[in-house]
């Protein structure tokens, strides 16, 4: 969460402050592959809050922080007729797919030197896609 907001706070514009956040997204999960790994991919912390029947409130907040800045561009005049819960899944599943794929070694296919820039231009060109989408 920290790393997250510290990512963002600067930014005043809504649509630039989801950009940031995306990519912030990606510098932790590259920067903290381990933990990364646990906070997203692992099933046990998972099971291991549905045994207590506890929330994963650190996910909830994350969650929470996406869906107010897919409102604030809501609000200036991006994703028309979207629905904001739907759309935050859809661009979390983005930037949680290139960071998954990268870190499991899935983008091995690629040579190494183009592995990080590949997820830097499909995020690029994710946000160029979701820029349209502006009244």
């Amino acid at each position: 969460m920290q790393a997250m907001q510290a990512g963002i706070i600067s930014e005043t514009d809504p649509f630039n402050r989801l950009v940031a956040l995306g990519k912030h997204y990606l510098k932790y999960a590259c920067e903290n592959p381990e933990l990364y790994d646990l906070m997203f991919v692992m099933t046990a912390p998972m099971e291991t809050l549905e045994c207590r029947e506890e929330i994963w409130c650190d996910g909830e907040r994350a969650f929470e922080t996406l869906k107010f800045v897919v409102g604030e561009c809501m609000q200036a005049g991006y994703f028309e007729g979207v629905d904001n819960e739907t759309f935050s899944v859809m661009t979390w599943s983005l930037v949680h797919g290139l960071a998954t794929l990268h870190l499991r070694r899935r983008t091995m296919i690629f040579p190494e030197e183009r592995r990080v820039q590949l997820l830097e231009e499909a995020y690029a060109q994710f946000v160029e896609i979701i820029k349209r989408y502006k009244k």
